[in-house]
Formats: structure tokens, sequence, C-alpha cells
């Protein structure tokens, strides 16, 4: 990456929304997704404003997970907050 480019990403509010396949975070492997995405936004200067993540077996299934669509809406509703100050 080059230097101009990491510098567009200073300051930036950033989320991570992750969806993965298998019933653990950490035996599937998003985990270390998770912290990839968390090592990148630290390095390009960016804030992490939240991590959203969640199990699915097929397309579309991720919807009917009712507590992890209000943690998103929630985080959503977060965000626009920050983009408004």
């Amino acid at each position: 990456m080059a230097m101009r480019d990491k510098k567009m990403f200073r300051g930036k509010n950033l989320v991570i929304i992750l969806t993965y396949g298998g019933d653990d975070v950490f035996e599937s492997g998003a985990i270390n997704a998770i912290r990839s995405f968390q090592d990148m936004c630290r390095y390009v200067g960016a804030n992490v404003r939240g991590i959203i993540y969640g199990s699915a077996g097929e397309a579309g299934e991720i919807r009917n997970n009712r507590e992890l669509m209000e943690k998103a809406y929630s985080l959503g509703s977060r965000i626009a907050s920050y983009q408004l100050k």
C-alpha cells in the first residue's frame, strides 16, 4: 500500500461485519479474519467502532438471527451518530 493510500483511511470510522460457516468463531477461523481486519485498520489509522459477527450455514440464513440483526441495527445507529458529529 502506497503511503498516500494509507492516509485516506486515517481517522475514518469503520465497522467489521463478518459471517462465517461453522458453529465456533475460533474453530472456523473467523477470529483470525477479525483480528486481521483489526490489524489492518490499526495500520492505516482507521477507528474500528464496532464488530458484528455470526454463523450461517446457507446464504440468507443470517437474517433469521434476530439477536444479531438487533445488534447490527444498534451498531448502524451508533455509526450514523458518529458521522453526524
